[in-house]
């Protein structure tokens, strides 16, 4: 306040009489509260409904705030002796309010325009602010086509390709030379494209207001494209017969589509649970007959053929792991997919996948008499038309394994004389995914080799006749399947391409994916589309790409939810400035005297050192320049680039002295004062438990912190009688199933060698000791969806406060220049059906722990863990 007595902000936690203020909307609720420098007194202002935010005071102390206790949206507030009073009733929400010193007028950003409010007569009006303004994204911007193709199909008669770029569509001859675009909506996306069996016609996906709706156009651009479907839903990976006469695709969450080319008639082949996106592969078998498509069931994908004729369906897999991508072979005697048997894909990943087979009849294989016996037969050359039939009976009994070690996905299968050739992604030599091959023929051997050349991975495998293509790095190749090579096809095109097209597209496309895959569908209780309009009134008057990430994170916003956000970046926002970054060495100074030496951060680079600064020694000069005291000490230690050793002279006394010391980064300065906390608690807790309790804490739930856990388990928590596992602070993750699955396990059975000690099976046994789990307001994401399986198992008490709300599963979405936006699909939800992002967890013992107990070395919630503890150990 104008005293300087005072420091007034926005808090959600009362800490005088440790009650945790009320929730509004399933979200913490914020107040305005002061805080008394002279006395150290807190004080609440408000506690009322609504969250309260942005406090402004008059020089006469005169408080204004907004408030979204109304409406939901935020609007002008004061206090009138006491009393929460409202100024304004806006439908669309005020922003970072702020009041003159005589409390006379309130200058607030509304939908997106500064405005001013006249306390005295209750009225606001805009500010009338007029300049000169050079909006750039009607200008053409020139791209190219080489490595940024995104799709492509070549013509039946491969004398063509047709392509996709930058969401634009392209026709060219079969090696590149002569490229024509052809015309699609400048402000949409065209993403897939399939040549139909006249070898003039192309259907592809183009998006419709931000849908993924299907289109025909003629391949020369002689007429204008027609919509085929004109849905509410995304339309996407287009997969046609061998003889280009039937179309298939996924729409929506849940539909699979089928379209006669001969009529363009469409009709809804199957209804499963789809998703909306991470959708297997489709593939028609070779007589055309049966579809092959993934369908979710219990969060994993199955393998559903459907015959079209009838509609009849037979699940293929029929496990409770990911089978997926199926592909069947030519000769239709089998199904080739990829899965790991032993791992399901969620939560974790599905462990390494590998190719399999199902043969599709119960049949004896190749006998070498029979092959024998044709030697001496008449040589026939009849064609054999190709008919699948499916044998229901003991389908799990004829799974075969095709490939071994590593990862392989994405199975394609040709075939050539006796061979058949399986083409697949894999990892299997350490060196990321590149296209490998399993050649199978009868009475040999299976011979595999990896392609040359083909780091990063070939996707879009397109096979006509007898030739083969395939997409990497955003070029087209041909892929030489028996030699075991590519050769990329040289397509170099510069186009244009406004972006306020882009950005428009872009707007409507992310609004489309949240509406389509969003984990609630009601949305909170908002009208999205309406939503959708008032934000899409705004594009006209967008003027650069920063502005369109705020407008797009504004409307996301409104979802009050987490693990939401859109991303964007582009060569117009490219600057020549270098970044300027801190170099540290892990000295700390003192806080009042910026060049005296405070302390040396454990296990820095400057802990290493033979002979260490000491605490008061003073920084006098840094690679022989004299320092200025009167100069901020981070501006000796800024840079464009961080050297890699740095002198640093410091006087002890009436002596002066200089080292060498090694640099680090300040996020690895960060990490080592974490380090340091942690440490402190391990050894708080030792010395109050007399080292009964062992201490685990888990900065985030990633793959690093499972390993070191696993670690402490076995070299600390086993040989101690209780553990206390700290998810304080922590960020999330995706690793809560292992760490419950640990602390989950109790002894069952002895095992011991002729009098030898005997030892617990299993080696953990982490359920048989008391266990505390701690959490704080800031435990987020996967660290509440452990406390939630931690609660559930009974598995001990929880003791801290209530989870951060902040607990969706997420992906991301690509968009059309590379910008990106976050997807929250799939809720977390208790035994009760509660949705976690809305109600979090709560502790059994509520214990808060406020800023001035950190500031003043009190742990009031690790005291009452390790009081709990030795009460049951007593």
């Amino acid at each position: 306040d104008p005293t300087g007595n005072k420091v007034y902000f926005t808090d959600t936690w009362e800490s005088n009489n440790q009650v945790q203020r009320k929730r509004y909307k399933g979200a913490f609720n914020p107040d305005i509260k002061s805080y008394d420098l002279s006395n150290g007194a807190y004080q609440f202002l408000t506690e009322w409904e609504g969250k309260d935010l942005w406090p402004s005071i008059t020089k006469n102390g005169q408080l204004y705030f907004a408030s979204d206790e109304v409406n939901g949206e935020y609007n002008l507030y004061t206090l009138s002796n006491g009393k929460k009073t409202g100024l304004t009733s806006f439908e669309s929400s005020v922003w970072y309010p702020q009041v003159n010193a005589s409390g006379t007028l309130i200058t607030y950003v509304r939908d997106y325009q500064l405005e001013v409010f006249d306390i005295a007569s209750s009225t606001p009006r805009k500010l009338e602010i007029r300049m000169g303004m050079n909006s750039f994204l009607e200008n053409e911007n020139r791209f190219n086509t080489s490595t940024n193709i995104t799709a492509f199909d070549i013509s039946p008669d491969q004398k063509k390709i047709a392509f996709i770029s930058r969401g634009l569509l392209f026709v060219s001859d079969i090696k590149g030379k002569f490229i024509q675009q052809i015309a699609t909506e400048a402000s949409e996306r065209a993403l897939e494209v399939k040549w139909l069996n006249d070898n003039e016609q192309l259907i592809f996906s183009q998006t419709q207001k931000g849908w993924k709706n299907l289109y025909l156009t003629r391949a020369d651009g002689s007429i204008p494209a027609k919509a085929l479907t004109q849905t509410k839903n995304h339309n996407r990976q287009l997969q046609m017969d061998k003889d280009r006469e039937q179309l298939a695709w996924y729409a929506g969450r849940d539909r699979v589509m089928h379209m006669d080319l001969s009529t363009m008639a469409v009709k809804t082949l199957a209804e499963d649970e789809l998703w909306g996106f991470q959708n297997g592969g489709l593939h028609f078998s070779p007589d055309g007959k049966w579809l092959a498509y993934n369908a979710t069931l219990r969060f994993e994908k199955e393998i559903m053929l459907i015959r079209i004729a009838d509609g009849k369906k037979i699940n293929l897999s029929h496990t409770v792991v990911s089978e997926t991508d199926p592909f069947f072979s030519p000769d239709g005697k089998h199904v080739y997919f990829s899965t790991d048997p032993y791992n399901p894909t969620y939560p974790t990943g599905g462990g390494n996948p590998a190719i399999y087979r199902i043969a599709l009849q119960n049949k004896q294989g190749p006998l070498r008499t029979a092959a024998f016996a044709k030697l001496f037969e008449e040589e026939k050359k009849e064609e054999t038309e190709v008919t699948v039939v499916v044998d229901e009976n003991d389908l799990n009994k004829r799974w075969e394994q095709i490939t071994g070690s590593g990862s392989q996905r994405s199975p394609f299968v040709l075939s050539k004389g006796e061979k058949t050739f399986i083409l697949y992604l894999s990892n299997e030599d350490g060196q990321g995914n590149t296209l490998w091959k399993t050649v199978k023929e009868d009475f040999e051997s299976d011979k595999t080799e990896k392609f040359k050349g083909t780091r990063g991975a070939v996707y879009g495998l397109t096979a006509i006749g007898d030739k083969l293509y395939g997409l990497m790095g955003g070029d087209i190749h041909t892929v030489n399947f028996e030699g075991g090579t590519v050769e990329k096809i040289n397509i170099n095109h510069n186009f244009t391409r406004a972006l306020n097209n882009e950005f428009e597209q872009m707007f409507f496309e992310t609004w489309a994916n949240i509406s389509e895959n969003f984990y609630d569908g009601s949305f909170r209780g908002l009208d999205w589309e309406a939503v959708r309009d008032r934000y899409a009134s705004y594009l006209p008057y967008v003027i650069n790409r920063s502005e369109l990430r705020t407008m797009i994170n504004h409307m996301l916003g409104e979802l009050n939810s987490s693990h939401l956000g859109f991303n964007s970046f582009g060569q117009e926002e490219n600057t020549s400035l270098t970044g300027q970054s801190i170099t540290e060495t892990g000295i700390l100074f003192n806080n009042d005297n910026p060049f005296v030496v405070d302390r040396i951060v454990d296990y820095s680079e400057a802990y290493n050192l033979p002979e260490k600064p000491q605490k008061g020694d003073k920084l006098v000069a840094i690679d022989g320049k004299e320092v200025d005291v009167l100069n901020n000490r981070f501006s000796y230690f800024l840079s464009a680039s961080r050297p890699g050793e740095i002198k640093l002279s410091f006087e002890r006394g009436t002596e002066r002295y200089t080292i060498t010391t090694k640099t680090q980064t300040s996020g690895a300065l960060r990490t080592q004062l974490y380090d340091e906390w942690m440490a402190e608690n391990q050894a708080y807790v030792d010395e109050k438990s007399n080292k009964r309790i062992a201490y685990i804490h888990m900065k985030n739930m990633g793959g690093g912190e499972l390993n070191r856990f696993l670690e402490e388990m076995a070299n600390e928590a086993e040989y101690r009688d209780a553990l206390i596992l700290d998810l304080r602070n922590n960020t999330g993750g995706n690793v809560h199933d292992k760490v419950l699955q640990t602390l989950s396990q109790k002894k069952y059975s002895y095992w011991q060698y002729r009098d030898g000690g005997r030892s617990t099976q299993p080696n953990f046994t982490t359920a048989d000791k008391p266990i505390i789990l701690l959490q704080n307001e800031q435990s987020l994401s996967d660290a509440e969806m452990t406390a939630n399986g931690f609660k559930a198992l009974q598995l001990g008490q929880i003791i801290g406060t209530e989870s951060y709300r902040w607990i969706i599963f997420t992906s991301s979405f690509g968009l059309v220049d590379g910008s990106n936006h976050r997807m929250p699909a799939w809720g977390v939800y208790d035994l009760d059906g509660n949705d976690l992002e809305m109600t979090g967890v709560k502790p059994d013992l509520f214990v808060p722990e406020s800023f001035k107990d950190r500031l003043e070395g009190r742990q009031p919630q690790l005291d009452r863990a390790i009081e709990e503890i030795l009460k049951q150990l007593k």
